[in-house]
């Protein structure tokens, strides 16, 4: 889902959603995206970190995917992780004006 490398998306909603196993996750929907990503635990307290603990916060800011690798179940797995979207130029310019 990431060939083309990190992206920079923007949150559209955080729904409850029962999965498979029976287990209830949130599932984060993003603006023009018709897939959306299940918040594990680390990718839950990266934006916990970044936009508090209330889910309805998180609706309408950007934060960027990263496709990496992880161990699961003994093995090394493909896996999305989040984190800050960088800064751009103008808004680091704007800190120190």
């Amino acid at each position: 889902d990431l060939a083309d490398g990190a992206r920079i998306l923007k949150i559209e909603s955080v729904k409850l959603e029962k999965m498979g196993d029976g287990e209830h996750k949130p599932v984060i929907n993003f603006v023009e995206e018709k897939q959306g990503l299940v918040g594990n635990k680390t990718n839950c307290n990266v934006l916990v970190a970044l936009y508090g603990d209330d889910t309805s916060e998180w609706v309408g800011k950007k934060i960027q995917l990263i496709a990496t690798t992880t161990e699961f179940g003994g093995r090394t797995v493909d896996c999305i992780r989040l984190r800050a979207p960088p800064v751009s130029d103008e808004l680091k310019k704007a800190e120190f004006d």
